[in-house]
C-alpha cells in the first residue's frame, strides 16, 4: 500500500507515490512555486528564516509566510540541474563560478565578508538575496534561532542603510528570549507588538485582534492534522513513513492553509488503509541538528528503519501551537517562548529531558543523533542525552557531511552514505542486544 513502511523496506520512494504525499513533497522542494501561485492571486510573500519567526503574525496580516532553508540553498553549490529548490539558485548565479571546496561565497564576483561572519548556508542565503535569486519573496523575517541569524540581520540592515544594496527586500528581526521568566515574557511581548506594526506596514493594512485570533485558530487546526499524522507513524505498526511526516511538517511552513489542510487530512486515512499485513520495522528517533532533507529520511527507511519521531526544528508532531487567549498576541508569543526549539536557544537540561520523553513516547528502539557542521549546541547536548538514555536505548551519533567541503562529484547522488552507515551500525547494536521487537517489549512493556 502506498505510504507504508513495507515499501520502504523494498527501497521504494514513498513520498512520490500517494497524491497527497507527492503534493507535500513538491511544496518542500519547490517553495518558489507556492510563492508564485500566491503572487498570481495578488498576495505578497514573507520569507521566514528560522523556527522562532512567528508565522501567525504574518498570516494575520494576509501575507504568506514561507520558511527558507539555508541548508538546501547551500546544497545547490554542487546540486544537480534538477535540484532547483529555493528559487532555482545555482552557484554560478551567486558568485560567478563553480566554488572550490573550502571557498566561501562571493557576491558579484568579489570575495564577501559573509564567509567570515556567517555559516556557509546562511552566507549563501545572503548572497542569494543580494543576487536577486530569491526575488520571489517580498519581505524577510529573521528569527533569533542562533547568533548566526542575528549577525545576518545586522549585515543586511547595514547594507540597506549604506545604500550598498538598494534593491534588498525589507528585513525584520524577532529578538526572542527563551528564559522562563516574567521579564523575558514581557520583553518578548514588546518585541512582538513592534514586529506586528512592521508587518502591518508591509501589508498596507492593520493587523487586528480578530486577524490574530483567526491565525491562532488556523495554527491549531494544522497542529491537529499533524498530530493525526504523528499518530499514524508511531503506532505499533507505523502506517505513515517518517519521510512523509517530515514532508507534511515542512509543507505546513510553505503552503497557505486552504491548500495545506486537505493534503494533511488525506494522510491519516491513507495510512490507516495500508496497515494490514505490514511488516514491523526497527523504530528509530532522530535527535540533534535539524534537517529538512527528505532523502536523509528515505536513506534510513530503505534500510528497514521506521523514523517514529524527531526533536529537531524542521519536524512537527503537532504538540506545540498557540493557545487561544484573551489577547491573541499572548498565546502566539508563549508558543515560541516555551517551544522545544533548537539546541542553540534552549536550556540544556530541559531540552534533554523533553527529548527523552519524546523518545519514550514514540517507543523508539534506538536513537540516531545528527551533528551538522558548525552546530556546536547539538554537540554539547549529546553527552547528557546519552547518559539519560543509557538504560536500554542505544544512541549512535552521525556527523553530517559538510556541503562546502564534500566531493562535488558525489554530493548530488550520494544517497547520504554517512546516514546509511550510522543506520547500519544502530541496527547492528540492536541486533546484538536481541530482536528489535524483543528489545521494545523489554523497555516499553
Amino acid at each position: 500500500m502506498t505510504g507504508t513502511l513495507g515499501h520502504a523496506r523494498a527501497g521504494t520512494a514513498l513520498s512520490g507515490e500517494a497524491a497527497w504525499a507527492a503534493a507535500l513533497r513538491a511544496a518542500c522542494e519547490h517553495p518558489a512555486d507556492a510563492a508564485a501561485a500566491w503572487h498570481a492571486s495578488g498576495g505578497q510573500v514573507v520569507g521566514m528564516l528560522g523556527w522562532s519567526a512567528p508565522r501567525e503574525l504574518v498570516t494575520a496580516a494576509g501575507l504568506l509566510p514561507v520558511r527558507l532553508s539555508p541548508d538546501r540553498l547551500a546544497g545547490l553549490a554542487y546540486g544537480s540541474p534538477a535540484d532547483d529548490t529555493q528559487g532555482r539558485v545555482r552557484a554560478n548565479e551567486l558568485d560567478g563560478g563553480e566554488p572550490e571546496p573550502g571557498r566561501h561565497v562571493d557576491v558579484d564576483g568579489t570575495p564577501a565578508a559573509f564567509g567570515r561572519e556567517l555559516s556557509y548556508g546562511t552566507a549563501r542565503l545572503a548572497a542569494a538575496l543580494l543576487s536577486g535569486a530569491l526575488g520571489w519573496i517580498d519581505f524577510l523575517l529573521i528569527g533569533r534561532d542562533r547568533e548566526d541569524h542575528t549577525r545576518l540581520f545586522y549585515l543586511l540592515r547595514e547594507l540597506r542603510r549604506s545604500g550598498a544594496a538598494p534593491d534588498l527586500v525589507p528585513v525584520a528581526f524577532f529578538d526572542l528570549l527563551r528564559l522562563p521568566s516574567r521579564t523575558s515574557a514581557r520583553y518578548n511581548r514588546q518585541r512582538a507588538a513592534e514586529l506586528t506594526a512592521v508587518i502591518a506596514r508591509w501589508a498596507g493594512r492593520p493587523v487586528t485582534p480578530a486577524g490574530l485570533a483567526s491565525a491562532v485558530a488556523t495554527s491549531a487546526g494544522t497542529a491537529h492534522s499533524l498530530r493525526e499524522i504523528n499518530a499514524g507513524r508511531t503506532g505499533p505498526r507505523p502506517a505513515i513513513a517518517g519521510s512523509d511526516a517530515l514532508a507534511a511538517a515542512i509543507a505546513a511552513q510553505v503552503l497557505p492553509a486552504g491548500q495545506l489542510r486537505p493534503l494533511l487530512d488525506a494522510a491519516p486515512a491513507a495510512g490507516a488503509a495500508g496497515t494490514a499485513g505490514q511488516e514491523a520495522a526497527t523504530r528509530v528517533f532522530l535527535a540533534g541538528s535539524g534537517t529538512d532533507d527528505l532523502t536523509a529520511y528515505q536513506a534510513l527507511e530503505e534500510l528497514g528503519i521506521a523514523i517514529v519521531g524527531e526533536d529537531h526544528e524542521w519536524g512537527d508532531d503537532g504538540s506545540e501551537y498557540p493557545l487561544a487567549t484573551r489577547d491573541p498576541l499572548d498565546g502566539i508569543v508563549d508558543r515560541y517562548h516555551f517551544a522545544h526549539g533548537g539546541a542553540a536557544r534552549a536550556g540544556l537540561h530541559d531540552r534533554v529531558a523533553r527529548t527523552v520523553d519524546r523518545v519514550r513516547a514514540a517507543a523508539a528502539d534506538g536513537v540516531l543523533y545528527l551533528l551538522a557542521p558548525g552546530d556546536e549546541a547539538a554537540a554539547w547536548q549529546l553527552p547528557a542525552l546519552r547518559d539519560r538514555l543509557r538504560a536500554g536505548i542505544p544512541l549512535v551519533p552521525v556527523r553530517l557531511l559538510d556541503p562546502e567541503l564534500s566531493d562535488p562529484g558525489r554530493a548530488a547522488d550520494s544517497g547520504r552514505p554517512e546516514l546509511r552507515e550510522a543506520g547500519r551500525r544502530l541496527l547492528g547494536e540492536l541486533g546484538a542486544a536481541g530482536t528489535a521487537s524483543g528489545a521494545r517489549e523489554a523497555r516499553h512493556g
